[in-house]
């Protein structure tokens, strides 16, 4: 009997403790600062920014992963929000349009050793306080996560939606804001 119960106990650790260390090795996360100015309606984007550094070697082994504008350009850690397509929304015209939305295409390479799920959001939100902030990500149907095999690249989509929270905004009115894309791998 206490055979048994010196075995089972033994499991049980291994198989709590084990998922948690798995947990701990196989994730790696990027963030994108952006920041701009925006207006109603905003223009789309029309420059595309200088490349960045290298990722950061001191990321997990075993997942890994690479950002790219669609044109080969390396992602950079800070992006001018006139680089990305922000949808501001004007409520006078019925609200959310995310239908006709273009969305912002990252391409994801995975540098690592195993399949990974990427997923993003944003954080460390700055906008005026009669703006909210819609971030959605995913793969070409918006479904998250993105997978991504070894050695494959994706494209993650991303759309960004700024609105009034009240109808008495000042149309053409120019705010600032900024936040943090981020983009989370981990192993599938």
């Amino acid at each position: 009997m206490r055979k048994k119960l010196l075995v089972f106990a033994v499991v049980l650790i291994l198989v709590i403790a084990v998922p948690l260390v798995i947990a701990q090795i196989a994730q790696e996360t990027q963030n994108i600062h952006v920041t701009g100015t925006a207006n109603y309606p905003n223009l789309p984007p029309g420059v595309t920014p200088a490349p960045s550094s290298t990722p950061d070697p001191t990321s997990s082994p075993t997942v890994k992963f690479s950002l790219f504008f669609l044109n080969g350009t390396a992602f950079p850690t800070t992006i001018n929000g006139n680089s990305l397509y922000v949808f501001v929304v004007d409520p006078s015209h019925g609200g959310s349009q995310f239908a006709g939305v273009n969305p912002n295409e990252i391409m994801v390479r995975n540098d690592g050793i195993v399949p990974i799920n990427v997923t993003a959001n944003a954080v460390n939100v700055n906008l005026p306080s009669d703006m909210s902030l819609t971030f959605l990500a995913g793969d070409s149907g918006m479904h998250s996560p993105l997978t991504v095999g070894v050695g494959q690249s994706s494209t993650l989509y991303i759309v960004i939606e700024m609105s009034p929270t009240a109808y008495s905004y000042t149309p053409h009115q120019t705010f600032s804001y900024s936040f943090d894309m981020s983009i989370t791998a981990t192993q599938t």
